[in-house]
């Protein structure tokens, strides 16, 4: 056996870190978004969290954020949902 210091060395990798996806599953984030309007509806954007929505959607937190990274995006994507209703309801409406 060669004799060894004692030293650890480290390997430096110099790629960027690529984050692996899992394939998504259609309609998981329809079913997110859903479940925070129901939410922030009933008790406000400071009034709901992260954890909150993904009991309500049956998510994990992982998943969820694999979505939608951030409070941020998930409160702007209610807000795009919200509006997607409403132009829907004025063009029934004429």
């Amino acid at each position: 056996m060669p004799k060894t210091s004692g030293a650890v060395v480290k390997a430096i990798d110099t790629k960027p870190s690529q984050r692996v996806h899992a394939p998504r599953t259609p309609g998981v984030r329809s079913v997110i978004v859903a479940a925070a309007l129901g939410l922030v509806s009933r008790f406000g954007l400071h009034g709901t969290s992260v954890n909150q929505v993904t009991a309500q959607a049956d998510v994990s937190k992982s998943n969820l954020l694999d979505y939608l990274p951030n409070k941020e995006r998930l409160y702007v994507s209610v807000l795009r949902e919200l509006l997607a209703v409403r132009v829907i309801e004025e063009v029934a409406l004429g």
